[in-house]
């Protein structure tokens, strides 16, 4: 009987929070399965933190308004363009009240717990956006009208012909769209578009130099996200020793800190490296290695 009562008051305390939330969808684990390799992957909330995507209308001093007006921190101010905010709330709040409270202001558009997946890694899901693969048979009549049928118009169309990056149908989950639309038999592979941190990365003093790394906008004409997208390659795998790279046609300056240790021996074999080159007059033409500048 009390276990039934229990039950009950714990139905009730469900109900009460959706009346007052109507629209929030309570957080909790999330899984999807990659369609093309068949891996299973589970995103646990992390407590107390959250990611927030900002209107590109919104300045630096309003959206430290808003973050401040929730009683929250925050905890990195830029995530992949300085729109992208990790967040902390005060202990006592929940998720839900302030993604409630945030969503109140237009220049919020989104906002998604952070998420630690199966293998430990933390997640950073933008909360309006998903990415899919269409099967290289689908023409592009076909693709227009599954997108139509979806509700999510195309936010980046990318270079790899039946790839889009699309915006979220108004209402739904990203995972829930992930989810149901994987279904589709026209869907080679589908996922919702997330982040990582990396302290390997990170730690790294010139990052911010290195544009085609991380490009965030950080010099005039600058264009943020074209890059080589460094972050997201981490997160298919961050090295391998097993893994041989070789460099063809390019020179490398062999007494670098982060290469010295880890340039094979030439064993006899046909190649070689030549020493930094410091100036002027340029490589002879028919040098076929290119000489690193410091």
């Amino acid at each position: 009987m009390k276990k039934h009562i229990n039950l009950l008051l714990f139905s009730l305390m469900i109900i009460a929070n959706l009346a007052i939330f109507p629209n929030v969808v309570l957080s909790q684990e999330e899984q999807f399965v990659d369609k093309l390799f068949g891996k299973r992957f589970i995103f646990t909330p992390k407590e107390r933190e959250f990611f927030v995507k900002f209107s590109e209308t919104a300045s630096q001093t309003e959206i430290e308004d808003i973050i401040r007006q929730a009683d929250c921190l925050l905890k990195v101010n830029e995530l992949h363009g300085k729109y992208h905010k990790v967040c902390t709330f005060q202990t006592g709040n929940t998720f839900e009240n302030v993604k409630s409270q945030l969503l109140q202001n237009p220049l919020v558009t989104g906002i998604m717990p952070v998420f630690v997946d199966q293998e430990g890694y933390e997640r950073y899901v933008v909360p309006d956006l998903f990415t899919v693969q269409f099967n290289e048979n689908i023409t592009e009549r076909r693709i227009t009208e599954i997108l139509k049928e979806w509700g999510s118009p195309i936010a980046y169309d990318h270079w790899t012909p039946g790839f889009y990056t699309l915006k979220l149908t108004e209402g739904l989950n990203v995972f829930e769209a992930v989810r149901n639309n994987m279904e589709w038999q026209e869907v080679k592979f589908l996922e919702p578009v997330y982040y990582c941190l990396h302290n390997e990365l990170l730690a790294d003093t010139y990052l911010n130099q290195q544009w085609h790394t991380n490009n965030t906008g950080q010099e005039t004409g600058y264009i943020s996200g074209n890059d080589i997208n460094a972050f997201n390659a981490w997160d298919i795998t961050s090295g391998d020793s097993d893994i041989i790279i070789v460099i063809v046609d390019s020179g490398i300056d062999t007494t670098h800190n982060d290469l010295a240790g880890n340039i094979l021996d030439r064993n006899g074999e046909d190649w070689y490296f030549v020493t930094a080159y410091h100036g002027d007059p340029p490589a002879p033409k028919n040098n076929s290695v290119t000489f690193c500048k410091k």
